[in-house]
């Protein structure tokens, strides 16, 4: 297995979990791990990881032929609204020329839309396509709200004529106490 450094997704989410974070001592750490075709069906995966003081953002890539992946966020138990669309969230995203640039700029205009105001507000995500359709799984914790601690994002994507674009996107609230009537409580 041979290691490349993966640039394009990488400071995409660097540049934007870094705005606003003016620390020294924030940390980076990328990898990505290609198998040789030859001797392998495994998957290809990329992953990334930024820290601040303010904000974690994690993020994973896996590309397989052999079947979709799906994208996985760190296990969460707690209260969760009914899935709503979610599709005005994203602005519009235009049209991208791999599945990992359209990953990055999904994560990209998530974190806009949540600025990290918060000590404790942090966000994940994690993505996987396969052939022609991919998913990018998004979440933002620690908002400064009483009942709503936070969103997970469910983005589907597809590849058509040469461009991977947004075909659907749900949102869930994440509650901090309990559910009624489809809101937190």
């Amino acid at each position: 297995m041979r290691r490349l450094n993966v640039v394009p997704l990488l400071v995409v989410l660097v540049a934007a979990a870094a705005v606003g974070c003016g620390d020294d001592d924030d940390a980076t750490q990328s990898s990505m791990s290609v198998p040789d075709a030859a001797s392998s069906s495994e998957p290809a995966t990329t992953s990334s990881s930024t820290t601040t003081s303010s904000t974690t953002t994690t993020a994973a890539t896996t590309t397989s032929s052999a079947g979709a992946t799906a994208p996985t966020l760190p296990p969460d138990d707690r209260p969760r609204t009914p899935p709503a669309d979610a599709l005005a969230d994203l602005g519009g995203l235009p049209g991208q020329a791999s599945f990992e640039a359209l990953a990055g700029e999904v994560v990209r205009v998530l974190e806009e839309r949540f600025p990290a105001e918060e000590p404790n507000q942090s966000t994940a995500s994690s993505a996987a396509a396969s052939g022609a359709a991919g998913t990018v799984a998004f979440r933002v914790d620690g908002l400064a709200d009483d009942s709503l601690a936070g969103w997970d994002y469910t983005v589907q994507a597809a590849e058509s004529g040469g461009a991977w674009a947004v075909t659907a996107a749900s949102k869930v609230a994440i509650c901090r106490r309990g559910v009624s009537g489809g809101l937190c409580t």
